[in-house]
């Protein structure tokens, strides 16, 4: 009877051993570099955005919202990670096609760590300097600063700003009916 149970102990052992072996989670024979993983964004652009088009006899404003996005593994503007987390920056520039009133309220980003997850509508840790005013107007673009700590991220994570709020909380003639997300800038 002892037998037994030693023979289905060891086979237990030794199919554990084969599926940690077969999935790579046990350390190799010499030393590899660990991967690295960075976040999903959008495609780049480094080209001046035009201004959006305007439609006429639409009361729908269309944005143009683009971003320059850092990261800083350790205290920024006051700002500290918990272990494990990055502090996340955007350099955030808005411009409408018809006046729309602004503020850092519009601002949200969708995160998600890794493929596993869901995805999470967050609102930034601070902004900085982005003023309250009417974009679209002629008056320029409005810019500013988002910062946010979120988890590092692995294999399939997200992480993409947005400029929107609800049609119900928008104020003055022209609306932004639709998210907008922002077009990663390198300059």
């Amino acid at each position: 009877m002892m037998n037994g149970h030693l023979i289905r102990a060891m086979v237990l052992m030794v199919s554990l051993t084969l599926i940690l072996l077969t999935s790579g989670c046990t350390q190799p024979a010499s030393p590899s570099p660990s991967p690295s993983y960075h976040p999903t964004l959008p495609a780049t652009s480094s080209a001046q955005v035009a201004s959006p088009t305007p439609v006429p006899g639409s009361d729908e404003a269309n944005i143009n919202f683009t971003y320059i996005m850092k990261t800083y593994p350790k205290q920024y503007e006051g700002l500290t990670p918990n272990p494990g987390e990055l502090i996340y920056v955007f350099d955030v520039k808005v411009d409408s096609d018809k006046p729309v009133q602004t503020d850092d309220s519009w601002f949200g980003i969708e995160y998600r760590k890794n493929a596993t997850q869901p995805i999470q509508d967050l609102e930034p840790n601070t902004v900085f300097r982005y003023p309250s005013k009417t974009i679209g107007d002629g008056s320029g673009p409005a810019e500013g600063r988002l910062i946010i700590a979120l988890p590092a991220p692995e294999s399939g994570s997200l992480i993409r700003p947005y400029y929107y709020k609800p049609v119900n909380q928008q104020h003055g003639e022209y609306l932004v009916k639709t998210k907008v997300y922002g077009i990663l800038r390198t300059s």
